[in-house]
């Protein structure tokens, strides 16, 4: 099938129903898999796309864009075949996750301003 076709000039709204929350065979406590980001990454992704969790961090099958804009307009423009928009991660669920001793998936947490920490290695 050519998604293309089937996601170019259509839009859905995918809610996930309260009862399909234990489906979810990742290992990962509730407080990460009630969030829109792990719930599209495991259903639509995973299981409707057949992109296994392990490797959807470096898939070529797979960007991630934060602008709105720029998304869709990748798929008007053909240069997508769909976009997956989940909502904005609130400061309540990156305290709800951190609370129970984990850390929030990847992509979901681009804050600004970024807080400067670390260190970088320099060779003289």
């Amino acid at each position: 099938m050519d998604l293309r076709h089937s996601f170019k000039e259509n839009a859905y709204i995918v809610q996930l129903k309260p009862e399909a929350l234990p489906t979810i065979k990742w290992d990962f406590p509730d407080e990460i898999k009630k969030l829109d980001l792990t719930v599209a990454h495991y259903f639509i992704i995973q299981e409707i796309l057949g992109i296994p969790e392990k490797i959807q961090n470096r898939s070529p099958c797979i960007e991630y864009e934060r602008n709105f804009t720029d998304c869709v307009s990748k798929v008007i423009r053909e240069k997508a075949q769909m976009a997956i928009i989940t909502n904005e991660i609130s400061i309540e669920d990156v305290k709800r996750v951190s609370s129970c001793g984990c850390t929030m998936p990847k992509k979901s947490t681009l804050f600004y301003p970024k807080v400067i920490c670390g260190f970088r290695y320099c060779s003289l």
